[in-house]
C-alpha cells in the first residue's frame, strides 16, 4: 500500500465502493495511526464500521469526525443512529439485567407501534382476523401483518415476567417477535426510521454489535 495518507485515503474509498467495508476500515485506521485527527479517514472509518455492524466503534470515529468537520449532515446522521443502536439494544453485556429488561419493554412496545403504523397506512384493520380462503400478494402481506398483531397481543403479558429466573428465555422469545414485526413491516411500509431503524441494524449481526 502507498505510504502517502491521501492515497492510502483512496485505496480505502475504493474498498468501500466495492463493499469490502473490513478492508477499507483497516486502511482508514492506518492512517489514523499516523494522524488521529484526519477528519475524512475518521467519517471513513466510522462509516465502514457502521458497514459491518461494529457500532461501537462507529460511534468512537463518527463522535470524532463530527468534532472536526461539524458541517458533516451525513456524518452526524450516522452517528445518531449508530449511537441509538447502542442505546436500544438488549444484549450489551456491559449493561444491567434491570436495564436489558427495560430495554426488551420498550422495543416491544415500539413494534406494536410500527406495527399498527404501518397497518393504518395500509387500510388495514388489526381487529379482523386472517382470511385463508383467498390468494393474492396484498392479502398475504395483510394476514402477515394480522398474524404478527395477534402474537404481539398475546405475548404482551410476558412482559411483566421478564424478570423472573425461571423465564431466562423469555428475552430471546420476545425479541425475536419484536425482530420478526421490524423486517416484515419494513417489507409492507418500508425502511424505518429511529429505533425501528436501530433494532433491523441489531437484528443485522447482534454480536458485533457492541465491537
Amino acid at each position: 500500500m502507498p505510504p502517502d495518507p491521501a492515497q492510502r485515503i483512496k485505496v480505502a474509498e475504493l474498498f468501500a465502493e466495492a463493499r469490502a467495508y473490513r478492508d477499507a476500515l483497516d486502511e482508514y485506521e492506518s492512517v489514523l495511526k499516523g494522524n488521529n485527527t484526519d477528519a475524512a479517514a475518521l467519517a471513513g472509518a466510522g462509516e465502514a464500521a457502521f458497514q459491518i455492524g461494529r457500532y461501537r466503534t462507529a460511534v468512537r470515529y463518527l463522535d470524532e469526525s463530527v468534532k472536526e468537520n461539524p458541517s458533516d449532515p451525513q456524518t452526524r446522521q450516522r452517528l445518531q443512529t449508530a449511537t441509538l443502536v447502542l442505546e436500544t439494544d438488549p444484549f450489551l453485556r456491559r449493561i444491567s439485567g434491570a436495564e436489558g429488561n427495560r430495554r426488551i419493554t420498550r422495543a416491544f412496545a415500539q413494534a406494536g407501534d410500527r406495527l399498527r403504523s404501518c397497518a393504518q397506512t395500509k387500510g388495514i384493520d388489526l381487529d379482523t382476523e386472517p382470511d385463508n380462503s383467498q390468494s393474492g400478494s396484498g392479502l398475504a402481506l395483510s394476514n402477515d401483518l394480522l398474524s404478527l398483531w395477534k402474537l404481539w397481543r398475546e405475548a404482551r403479558p410476558d412482559l411483566r415476567r421478564l424478570s423472573a429466573a425461571s423465564n431466562a428465555d423469555l428475552p430471546d422469545k420476545l425479541m425475536d417477535l419484536v425482530f420478526r414485526i421490524e423486517q416484515q413491516t419494513a417489507l409492507v411500509c418500508g425502511e424505518p426510521e429511529g429505533v425501528d431503524l436501530a433494532l433491523l441494524l441489531i437484528l443485522r449481526d447482534r454480536e458485533a454489535v457492541d465491537r
